[in-house]
């Protein structure tokens, strides 16, 4: 079993909750005041709907990293060796059969949740997922832009669990005056994913100082495009009306949005200053690691600017990330 867990990358769910978290949250409060029982009312309305997209969104992200060590099992056998594929500790025939049974049944689950808008989201999520392990992730940068668009891709199916709706207007960039687009978040995620993937892509190839600055650039100007939607959101706007506690409210929410920035900066910063010093592989392993735990914290200070509380439940999943991904480490 925990041969199977490393496979599909088990840690990682709780990064594709916390995106599809954050990006309902973003969604769902960003243009409204600040009542968190519109989030139970939502899951509570049609609960089997919600847990069928839930199960969708699992199994895309399970399929992808399953294809992802399919495809590059005759590359482990030689630096992975001991990973469940090359160590034959799972057979590759029956991880296939595995891997597909995943994405049939991401699609089914999204059909059964939304029928063929859902099943067409699901889709396109697993072919992006398809071209990256089996074709783009061989080629230096259109690899890494790929990647960044399945997770982008994925934040846009997680729209479905507001409602069909919801994707409509994002994909048309349909929004009221005075509201954000929906697609400020995928875009955040597209940067981060595309700034970690370049970096990350030197592990198996030479690479150049200017291509980890780039990298790195990417990765900030994420953080950053977040921070800035903390600035005037709209829940500051419904409180300070409201009256109350403004200040501390205020003050307690710019506390989890910095200290998560700090924290990323921090996990981030480390190992990339070190790769771009060293030029090193394993430094660009590293800074792989921390950027996949980065994010959680990257989706605090999103939801931050949606729902203070939205932000903490987030964060809650940062030591569970960090809890499992040390338990069942990949080999």
């Amino acid at each position: 079993m925990l041969d199977w867990l490393r496979l599909i990358r088990v840690s990682g769910l709780a990064t594709i909750a916390s995106n599809c978290a954050a990006m309902v949250l973003f969604a769902f409060y960003t243009g409204e005041g600040l009542d968190p029982r519109w989030i139970g009312r939502l899951l509570t309305a049609d609960p089997a709907r919600i847990g069928w997209l839930l199960l969708a969104s699992a199994l895309l992200y399970a399929a992808g990293m399953a294809w992802n060590d399919l495809a590059d099992v005759e590359r482990d056998r030689i630096i992975h060796p001991k990973r469940p594929l090359p160590s034959q500790r799972l057979h590759l025939p029956t991880a296939l059969v595995a891997a597909a049974l995943m994405g049939v049944g991401a699609v089914v689950a999204a059909l059964l949740a939304e029928g063929p808008l859902g099943a067409l989201a699901a889709l396109t999520v697993l072919i992006l997922a398809l071209l990256y392990n089996f074709e783009s992730k061989h080629v230096p940068w259109l690899g890494a832009l790929n990647m960044a668009l399945v997770r982008a891709g994925h934040a846009c199916f997680a729209l479905l669990i507001i409602g069909p709706d919801a994707l409509r207007a994002a994909l048309v960039a349909e929004h009221p005056p005075g509201t954000r687009s929906l697609l400020i978040y995928p875009l955040i995620l597209l940067l981060y994913t595309f700034g970690l993937t370049v970096i990350s892509e030197l592990e198996h190839r030479q690479g150049r100082r200017w291509e980890i600055l780039v990298g790195a650039a990417l990765l900030l100007a994420a953080i950053v495009l977040a921070l800035t939607q903390f600035v005037g959101a709209p829940w500051q706007g419904a409180w300070l009306v409201a009256g109350g506690p403004w200040p501390l409210a205020l003050a307690g929410a710019l506390l989890v949005v910095l200290g998560a920035a700090a924290l990323l900066l921090w996990r981030l910063g480390q190992p990339l200053f070190s790769t771009l010093s060293q030029a090193s592989r394993a430094q660009a392993s590293r800074t792989l690691v921390a950027g996949l735990g980065g994010f959680i914290l990257l989706d605090v200070i999103v939801a931050g600017a949606a729902h203070p509380l939205g932000a903490v439940l987030i964060f809650l999943l940062y030591p569970l990330f960090r809890m499992v991904g040390s338990s069942i480490r990949m080999d």
